[in-house]
């Protein structure tokens, strides 16, 4: 015969029982997932050029907007040009965050001054939106000059 104490005993590990059985059946009935929020979602894009441009250090105040080549480099008299793409971007900055980027380009050589040299291309950032048709070596839009 059970005495008080092993009674109390017995019915509460039959309750701790049916609690967890309960438990599990509430679980599955509202078919609960954990959902992992700080996980972020991916998108791979391919954004298009929307316009293509250069500028030089010898003909600092052209724009080159309508030329038919971009111009890559340093001659042999020191002057600098420096092709600018600008791309279109569907982004929000609210809402969306660019964790990692690869840029591609590819190119044929119409003309080489230094055959020997072959300009290296780096990326670059430009904070203020640039106007192609307006751009200088000396303004990112007329009468608006680069800032270091």
């Amino acid at each position: 015969m059970l005495y008080a104490n092993e009674k109390r005993q017995a019915v509460t590990a039959i309750l701790l029982v049916f609690m967890f059985i309960f438990a599990e059946l509430l679980v599955a009935e509202n078919d609960y997932q954990v959902a992992d929020e700080d996980r972020p979602n991916f998108t791979l894009t391919q954004s298009t050029i929307i316009a293509e441009t250069y500028i030089s250090s010898q003909f600092n105040a052209n724009n080159f907007l309508s030329s038919t080549h971009n111009s890559v480099g340093v001659d042999n008299f020191g002057n600098e040009d420096r092709s600018i793409y600008r791309f279109s971007n569907s982004f929000n900055s609210q809402t969306d965050m660019i964790e990692s980027a690869q840029l591609i380009i590819t190119c044929d050589v119409i003309y080489q001054e230094n055959t020997g040299v072959i300009p290296k291309l780096y990326p670059a950032t430009i904070v203020s939106n640039i106007a192609p048709s307006e751009v200088s070596w000396d303004e990112i839009a007329d009468d608006i000059s680069w800032q270091q």
